[in-house]
């Protein structure tokens, strides 16, 4: 992923906490704003998902897009558990490209959010750069708040 824009925050949740929430797209809607539908189309054999089609409403902006997934689980090696995520079809976006790190620390963990993006609309970079940081921003937000008041 090149370009990308980033937001982290401490969670007072463990690693499988966090991942789970994650990785429970149909819920999204009861929490991420802007997300108004998601459809998982395909699972993994452990019942992540593999691809989604997610509706969005944002303001202006409303539309959808297909996503493929990919999963790293945490090992005693590598403590950090990855989910990523790349573009397969959009009526919004000509890219999309993004990952959740979560990472042990202290009591909870750290969830650091990736993204990289192209509209499929004229957008000058400065503006699409806001966009994506606000998109970010809000995302990690909305996570912590959902992880956390789930505990």
């Amino acid at each position: 992923m090149s370009d990308q824009t980033r937001a982290d925050a401490v969670m007072a949740a463990s690693v499988d906490e966090v991942m789970a929430v994650v990785s429970d797209l149909e819920t999204y809607p009861e929490w991420a704003r802007g997300v108004s539908g998601v459809e998982v189309l395909d699972t993994f054999d452990d019942g992540r998902p593999r691809q989604a089609r997610f509706e969005v409403s944002t303001g202006p902006v409303k539309g959808s897009y297909t996503i493929e997934y990919v999963f790293d689980d945490a090992t005693k090696k590598q403590p950090v558990a990855r989910m990523a995520w790349t573009l397969v079809e959009s009526s919004l976006l000509k890219a999309l490209d993004g990952e959740y790190l979560v990472t042990p620390e202290g009591e909870g963990c750290r969830v650091e959010y990736r993204l990289s993006m192209v509209p499929s609309f004229a957008l000058i970079g400065p503006l699409r750069r806001k966009a994506e940081q606000q998109l970010v921003g809000t995302a990690v937000d909305d996570l912590k708040r959902r992880v956390e008041g789930a505990r």
